[in-house]
């Protein structure tokens, strides 16, 4: 695809937010009075503003000339990289609280859920590129992909450069096991903290070409232990905390509680439009890491607080994995959407088009993972 320029950018832009707002209010529904504490419904949400920063930036920034278009949500990427890492934290965290396992176990589970989607698109899209682009790789770059290590994010030519962020999700999990602690999760996201600072400090030259982006992000993955580690405590300061908001509560006429939680709305939309219009890239890489886990926690907030659920956001982030791993060689090596609409309805039909491709792509897992099983039995 060649990078193209839009004639007015901004009109493109609010077309596409336009067509989102529609979707999304369309598939609005309340939360109901049992949805109380972290459900798996918010952390999909999340995935899914998460999944909308990550694509709108990658469209806006590097296939379109004009980066004024899909801007603002094109400039919080590394919100959305934050989003996923802080969601997949606290989830490994949360799920041994629920139910602890092995060592084993663990890698058994949680790696095959990474490495079969990862193999299976690689494996398509390295074959798509030999026979129709007449592009190859190097043997050592196909190896390494085909084990989650990617050192380099050339988003022109590397195999799919969004992937450098697997390499850093990997170390995470591999060293989960060792490293979390149930008794005291604050210890430990503090040590995942330290070993990141200090691997990225040293800048070892095997990951020179990622160390940068790793650098951005340390952060996020140990604040979603601790966060998951404050939810499932019972004695933590946290829960007593909710104990006594809930007592609260239970005494505060409704109509104070409404414009309680509207004016707490307000000045975190606020907030969060402010440090999206201005996330300090470019400058200090702990000023640009700290305003982005502010953003994570500031819309944390209000995807917990509003009193409803967006299932478009929910769905988006359910497949919010294959979409990762699927999106930029469908949007830049083999797009038939953007050459022939315009970009605001472009952007959109290029969302449903990936979202059915990772349903496709999970379908072909989920079989796969159902036939061995079968023989295995």
């Amino acid at each position: 695809m060649i990078i193209q320029n839009i004639s007015n950018p901004v009109l493109e832009s609010y077309i596409f937010f336009a067509i989102l707002t529609i979707i999304a209010l369309i598939s609005l529904c309340w939360k109901k009075k049992e949805d109380v504490g972290f459900p798996p419904f918010l952390t999909n949400e999340l995935k899914g503003w998460a999944t909308i920063f990550v694509l709108t930036s990658h469209i806006g920034y590097f296939l379109f000339a004009n980066h004024q278009f899909l801007y603002p949500l094109s400039n919080i990427a590394g919100v959305g990289v934050d989003l996923f890492l802080f969601l997949s934290g606290f989830g490994l965290a949360a799920s041994c609280y629920k139910k602890p396992l092995s060592v084993w176990e663990f890698y058994k589970k949680r790696l095959i859920k990474i490495f079969i989607p990862l193999w299976f698109v690689l494996i398509t899209f390295l074959l798509l590129d030999k026979f129709l682009l007449n592009q190859t790789y190097q043997l050592r770059t196909i190896v390494e992909a085909f084990f989650g290590i990617f050192r380099s994010a050339n988003i022109y030519q590397d195999i799919n450069s969004p992937l450098w962020y697997l390499t850093l999700i990997l170390f995470y999990y591999l060293t989960f096991p060792f490293i979390f602690n149930r008794k005291h999760p604050g210890i430990s996201a503090l040590f995942w903290l330290l070993i990141g600072y200090g691997i990225t400090k040293i800048n070892p030259d095997y990951f020179s070409g990622v160390n940068h982006l790793h650098t951005w992000h340390i952060a996020a993955f140990p604040l979603g232990v601790w966060f998951a580690g404050l939810i499932n405590s019972p004695s933590t300061y946290l829960n007593k905390f909710a104990s006594w908001l809930k007592s609260v509560r239970s005494r505060t006429p409704r109509a104070a509680q409404w414009s309680f939680k509207i004016l707490s709305m307000i000045f975190l939309l606020t907030a969060i439009s402010y440090w999206t219009i201005n996330p300090g890239v470019g400058g200090n890489k702990w000023v640009v890491q700290m305003i982005s886990i502010l953003v994570l926690i500031l819309i944390t907030l209000v995807v917990w607080l509003k009193p409803i659920r967006f299932r478009l956001l929910e769905w988006l982030g359910i497949y919010s994995y294959e979409i990762y791993l699927l999106h930029w060689p469908l949007l830049y090596r083999y797009d038939f959407i953007f050459n022939h609409l315009p970009a605001g309805v472009a952007v959109a039909v290029g969302f449903v088009w990936i979202f059915i491709v990772s349903l496709l792509l999970r379908f072909l897992v989920d079989l796969v993972g159902k036939i061995f099983l079968k023989f295995r039995l």
